[in-house]
């Protein structure tokens, strides 16, 4: 639980704050921070939640606090362009762009 304290100190809460959001006592919370207790699921939920960030974020699994997708600069015109298609439009390229990538291997 590695980002715990980042993200709550980012966030401008304190640990009672986060101990009342979750109902449970400022001590429990503070274990979670310093990875003296893990927890439990409902608990990764809530505070994925007050922080708005995913779970693997929280767990030190990834470095990016949501599930964003990372386009790079060369490419954000054509993603630009597939989502304004009109949504008919927009499936027939969807499915000849799966086509293709099955040819080539890529699914």
């Amino acid at each position: 639980m590695n980002n715990l304290k980042k993200i709550r100190n980012e966030r401008n809460m304190t640990q009672c704050e986060v101990a009342q959001a979750l109902n449970i006592s400022q001590s429990a919370y503070s274990f979670y921070e310093k990875g003296r207790n893990e927890p439990n699921v409902q608990i990764l939920l809530a505070l994925s939640k007050i922080f708005d960030v995913s779970i693997d974020y929280l767990l030190g699994n990834t470095n990016f606090a949501k599930n964003e997708l990372i386009i790079p600069e060369e490419r954000k015109e054509g993603v630009q362009l597939l989502i304004n298609l009109p949504e008919m439009n927009y499936q027939n390229i969807l499915g000849q762009m799966i086509a293709y990538a099955k040819i080539c291997g890529l699914q």
